[in-house]
């Protein structure tokens, strides 16, 4: 019996799961027993009733040394981790959903851990392979009541982290508002911005409210080939300009970096430019969707995403801590297990001890991990996954999470079908649900940016012809 399976068989003792439950709820006298232990463990002043104080001595201080023993990490290491309130949410959000589900492989939190917002349509750039297809905002988008009061629902919920994106999210006026009521939760809040619009004072601004991260796109090295891309002369120079501020400030900041068939061979020399002037420098899958729905051409072969891939990993070795490289692909997952083994996934380093994590960790986290809110509160799986599967004016955001069936079926690899559902790698992959579903009209099917689906249908079409007629 593997340890997952082990672990699962653990948990499905009734004195095990009633434990759980309690360490995870909520005493009268102190507030949530699991946060508190946490805070308490992180250094933080925590007054606890003298049961809560017992059950930190004995099952929680047992739990964390057979964690220490088990990854090999030390009090150091743990501590920090533990020291940010969202990572804090995001444990208690994970425990919840193993007591709602099992230990699931890849895990299945109770909450989504991360809500990509497009907080508004509107935009004032016209990139050629935007998913939003912005432009002019929406006519019914959420009101500062109404989406303030997601938040708190949300955040009632069990979020942990809030990405305003758009649209150009800076071109909604109450941003700073919305920012400083997701902090005001402990929720990590990051911005995804053009960029061109983010002056000192705005950057000083959002930090001061509580943004964390902030990620402007920049999709060339060099200025023409960016400024064509994203439709408007200058918008590359104001970019870099936006970096700059949000460093002055501050801030965390990283480059967002699409990749197509045209960008992709500048790579290298954009991880150079960024060296020294950003925390992170994310490569982002290219999906033929939104204003990209007729631009397929313009993405990477199977070929050039795994040659691509792999050179990611070389680069993250190489400037491991200079630069968090990185990329949104879910096969850099299987990438990075047919390089090192499971010691490490999507470039998040993870002690060799601590293996079986990698096939709890997965792949695409459409509708599992994560979830985007558009500006009129429709819900979508992934911002790059047109189908709606609610809105929160309809019904509450923790409802159409725990009940919409598109969203429970995208949590159960075991229902992909074609290649990834066929891949030995699907636990620590899944393929790309978005272009699965942009270029064959199924969300659960394989995706055809991968190297596995060309050697899967090659095989299925082998397999027909051998079939007597």
């Amino acid at each position: 019996m593997d340890e997952v399976a082990l672990l699962n068989s653990f948990l499905g003792s009734t004195v095990v799961r009633e434990l759980l439950q309690r360490m995870t709820g909520n005493c009268e006298v102190c507030g949530n027993r699991l946060y508190n232990y946490l805070s308490k463990y992180a250094g933080e002043e925590v007054n606890l009733c003298k049961t809560c104080e017992l059950g930190y001595e004995t099952f929680f201080k047992g739990a964390i040394l057979a964690a220490k023993k088990k990854y090999g990490v030390t009090d150091e290491e743990l501590r920090e981790f533990v020291s940010y309130t969202f990572n804090r949410r995001a444990i208690l959000n994970i425990a919840h959903g193993v007591i709602d589900n099992g230990l699931q492989e890849p895990l299945v939190p109770r909450a989504p851990t991360l809500v990509v917002w497009n907080v508004t349509k509107a935009c004032n750039l016209h990139c050629k392979h935007c998913y939003e297809n912005a432009g002019e905002p929406m006519p019914d988008e959420l009101t500062t009541e109404e989406a303030t009061d997601l938040i708190d629902k949300m955040s009632n919920f069990g979020v942990a982290t809030i990405a305003f994106s758009g649209g150009e999210p800076l071109l909604r006026k109450d941003l700073t508002k919305l920012v400083e009521r997701a902090s005001s939760h402990g929720m990590f809040v990051s911005i995804a911005t053009n960029g061109t619009l983010l002056s000192l004072k705005k950057a000083q601004e959002l930090k001061k409210a509580g943004v964390g991260y902030v990620e402007i796109s920049i999709d060339s090295p060099y200025e023409e080939a960016h400024d064509e891309f994203r439709g408007v002369p200058g918008s590359w120079r104001r970019a870099w300009k936006g970096l700059e501020n949000a460093r002055k400030a501050g801030m965390t900041n990283g480059i967002a970096y699409t990749v197509t068939k045209k960008s992709v061979g500048d790579a290298q020399t954009m991880i150079k430019m960024a060296l020294g002037k950003v925390d992170t420098l994310m490569f982002f899958n290219f999906v033929p969707t939104g204003r990209a729905i007729d631009k397929e051409e313009l993405d990477l072969s199977p070929e050039e995403r795994e040659a691509f891939l792999r050179q990611v990993y070389e680069q993250f070795e190489k400037y491991q801590g200079k630069i968090m490289i990185s990329s949104t692909a879910p096969q850099l997952g299987r990438v990075c297990v047919q390089e090192r083994g499971p010691g490490m996934m999507h470039l998040i380093a993870v002690k060799e001890k601590a293996k079986q994590l990698v096939r709890l960790i997965g792949g695409c986290g459409a509708g599992r991990l994560y979830c985007a809110l558009e500006p009129n509160g429709d819900v979508k799986p992934c911002v790059f996954l047109p189908i709606v599967v609610g809105n929160v004016r309809e019904k509450p955001f923790d409802r159409i999470w725990s009940e919409n069936p598109i969203l429970l079926a995208l949590r159960d690899k075991n229902l992909l079908e074609g290649s990834c559902g066929s891949c030995e790698y699907k636990t620590v992959c899944g393929g790309c649900r978005s272009r699965a579903y942009a270029l064959t009209q199924n969300y659960l099917g394989g995706d055809p940016g991968c190297i596995y689906y060309k050697r899967w249908t090659r095989k299925s079409t082998a397999a027909t012809q051998k079939q007597p007629v």
